[in-house]
């Protein structure tokens, strides 16, 4: 694990989550965070082959998959099935606490037997996205135990795998309905893959001047559909997304390197050091300068 990037989000040029895992070689990532209308690794959109699972222990926190959203309240906990796009979101003025996990579902594969009967009918069903456990029921109260416990066995490869198998076991019960329907994907969605692949565009071209042709032709689509795609999955527009991807991208300079503004605006095609400041200050609440203050180098 990079403790420097504990508890942040970094991508792949894909799109995808780079999983920061607790033990290198070993997939699995338990980490006690927070958020609030100030943190800067909310809004992101992602997604990855990993399960994420977030329990509330404060305060109510969002969740945007596939487009909908979800609050999740104290004591509730919210699974996000693999390769869901989704991203966190603060939905109160409160900073509000979560313990995250994000497990790959390798781990549950102790066998093909296992994998068939108990792993991929969950895994491959588009028709489960998402899961909320309640924390008014015995499995919800269960489920969020279970989870809060997982933060004791960090770094112990045996015991988190023995953790997250109890926690599949409540994934099982709760979806064991939908088995059934494993091979019928009702709510495939269609756009899914066009997102994805106007997210690497950005995430790959984001130096160069891009349009808002070059971004629907690399999904495929039309200018509209473009539009309307990006404002389900994100809430925003195309550009939004490029403009924030540019500021995240501003923020990691920012942090680790002593490169001007002038400089940085550069590389990260923004056309001057003024729009640069003038939209970092705007996603972060902070100009360029007063962020690189929290990250002296030496």
């Amino acid at each position: 694990m990079v403790k420097s990037r504990k508890g942040l989000i970094v991508k792949n040029e894909d799109g995808s989550e780079q999983v920061n895992y607790d033990i290198p070689g070993f997939p699995a990532y338990c980490y006690n965070g927070w958020i609030d209308r100030k943190s800067y690794w909310a809004n992101i959109p992602h997604y990855h082959e990993d399960i994420e699972i977030c329990a509330v222990r404060e305060g109510s926190v969002g969740y945007v998959v596939n487009g909908k959203l979800h609050i999740v309240n104290p004591g509730e906990t919210i699974i996000i099935n693999s390769g869901n796009i989704h991203y966190s979101t603060p939905v109160q003025d409160e900073r509000a606490y979560y313990t995250i996990i994000i497990d790959h579902p390798n781990l549950l594969c102790s066998s093909l037997a296992v994998e068939r009967k108990a792993v991929l009918p969950v895994t491959t069903n588009k028709d489960i996205d998402t899961i909320i456990f309640k924390d008014d029921c015995k499995i919800g109260k269960k489920m969020f135990k279970d989870c809060l416990e997982m933060h004791k066995y960090i770094g112990d490869e045996f015991r988190t795998t023995l953790q997250f198998f109890k926690i599949w076991e409540n994934i099982l019960e709760s979806c064991e309905d939908l088995f059934k329907f494993s091979e019928v994907s009702s709510n495939a969605d269609p756009h899914m893959e066009s997102f994805k692949a106007m997210l690497t565009f950005i995430r790959t071209q984001y130096r160069e001047k891009i349009s808002l042709d070059d971004i629907a032709n690399s999904g495929n689509v039309s200018r509209t559909l473009c539009n309307t795609i990006f404002k389900k999955y994100t809430s925003g527009s195309p550009f939004d997304e490029l403009l924030r991807f540019r500021c995240q991208k501003a923020g990691e300079f920012l942090e680790s390197s002593k490169m001007s503004i002038t400089e940085i605006a550069e590389e990260t095609g923004f056309s001057s050091p003024n729009y640069l400041t003038e939209v970092f200050k705007r996603q972060y609440g902070l100009s360029p300068r007063e962020y690189r203050k929290n990250f002296p180098t030496e």
